[in-house]
């Protein structure tokens, strides 16, 4: 299965509402553009029967984090998270300016990444 390549749902204005939608990240994993770090959330839910986890992973900037982020999702639950770019973004290469993101579970979790305007 390819690597999903994930939109920003972008909210159009204060006060206005937006649709918005959880997507399956393929056994593959997912990519997600870089956006603005501090108006970026992603929402991430586990519909798998045992807790699973998200790695992102580390970036190849000079300030890329030193190994890559492990997040865990219990069962059926949802998780919010931010992150930033200079740490875990990919600068150069096949997936440059994107977050990479993979998970233990496949389709079983599912993202929503969400950019504020």
């Amino acid at each position: 299965m390819a690597v999903v390549a994930m939109s920003l749902i972008k909210t159009g204005a204060m006060n206005a509402a937006v649709a918005a939608t959880l997507t399956a990240i393929s056994t593959d994993g997912c990519t997600l553009p870089i956006g603005k770090d501090e108006r970026l959330a992603i929402v991430a839910y586990n519909a798998n029967a045992a807790e699973k986890t998200l790695t992102v992973a580390k970036g190849n900037s000079v300030n890329a984090a030193a190994a890559d982020l492990v997040i865990a999702i219990p069962t059926a639950s949802y998780v919010v998270f931010e992150l930033d770019s200079s740490r875990y973004g990919q600068m150069s290469g096949t997936n440059k300016g994107k977050f990479s993101i993979t998970s233990n579970a496949g389709a079983d979790v599912k993202l929503m990444p969400v950019q504020l305007v």
